[in-house]
């Protein structure tokens, strides 16, 4: 009987090792334990119950997954690519969250008062930040698909209250913002009297102040910037949160890297066409004509800053 005992109960133990293994954690910013990702399930890290199922692309609520018990949809490949990621209700027809490069927005929103937070991977970790770039939480494997993710970055939206903040702060833009076409930002040169020296931004449309010509109105969508009217796609471009350049080529001395700072070419390196954005102010990195500084009020998208300073919105 002992020599059987024996057998049964280290493999046992050794199921038990293997089970413990094979789940990842997810942890909040003092290390304790939020959630656990095993097989396909989400579940309470201490009691084991199941809260959620994982399947493909589909998020359902408890241990089922039944067309009546979707909680989301997600519509993604790679949320750390340049293509968008969308998590969606039950029904697919509204936009809860949105992922561009790990920037992640409240529903369909592309500009920093929407700004949730962040999500990074490393060789080892998954890593979740609020919108101040402060660490919320972390999983201690990067083996987690995008449906995981995504309920990774719930939890801790959750647990910090992240929704009601930015809820919050994109409700304060609004009212300021009061009825449509009001402005929310504007771009302004520092010195220049110039009729082009100042932009207004309502949400919607970038527009000089002073100039009523349609010709220099331009939209964005959150990837796309290009003028509202006469335009052809060699005058589109591309935003990625880390880079702007034309839509209609792979050039790359037309394309500007954004390090957070420092706005500059990709290649070949010029340092007078490299620009720093500090304090509420865009101007050259290496000093500029007084013409050149332009300074920033309001929420304005940096890629809408970006073809000011540039001198693309002149075109």
């Amino acid at each position: 009987m002992r020599i059987l005992i024996l057998p049964i109960c280290l493999l046992f133990c050794l199921s038990l090792f293997a089970s413990d293994t094979d789940t990842i954690f997810l942890y909040d910013n003092s290390k304790a334990k939020i959630a656990a990702f095993h097989d396909g399930k989400i579940l309470s890290p201490y009691s084991n119950s199941i809260l959620y199922t994982v399947k493909g692309n589909i998020v359902f609520t408890g241990n089922s997954d039944s067309k009546d018990n979707i909680l989301y949809t997600i519509d993604s490949r790679d949320i750390f690519s340049k293509s968008k990621s969308e998590v969606l209700n039950k029904s697919s027809d509204s936009t809860i969250i949105s992922v561009r490069k790990g920037r992640v927005y409240m529903g369909d929103g592309n500009d920093e008062s929407s700004l949730m937070g962040y999500i990074s991977k490393s060789a080892n970790i998954i890593q979740i930040k609020n919108f101040k770039n402060e660490l919320l939480g972390y999983t201690n494997s990067v083996d987690i698909n995008p449906a995981e993710t995504f309920m990774a970055f719930s939890f801790l939206s959750s647990k910090y209250s992240i929704g009601t903040i930015t809820k919050a702060r994109v409700d304060s833009v609004a009212k300021q913002a009061g009825s449509s076409g009001q402005v929310l930002g504007r771009v302004k040169a520092r010195w220049s009297g110039d009729p082009l020296s100042e932009w207004i931004w309502d949400g919607k449309i970038l527009r000089p102040r002073f100039v009523g010509d349609i010709y220099y109105e331009w939209v964005f969508d959150g990837e796309i910037v290009k003028p509202r009217w006469q335009h052809h796609i060699y005058e589109e471009w591309t935003w990625d949160g880390e880079s702007i350049k034309p839509l209609w080529a792979q050039t790359p001395e037309y394309e500007y890297i954004w390090n957070g700072r420092l706005l500059k070419p990709y290649w070949p390196a010029n340092g007078k066409m490299e620009f720093i954005l500090e304090d509420g102010m865009i101007s050259p990195y290496l000093g500029s004509p007084r013409g050149e500084e332009w300074i920033i009020e309001g929420n304005v998208p940096l890629p809408l800053i970006f073809i000011i300073a540039l001198g693309i919105a002149y075109r």
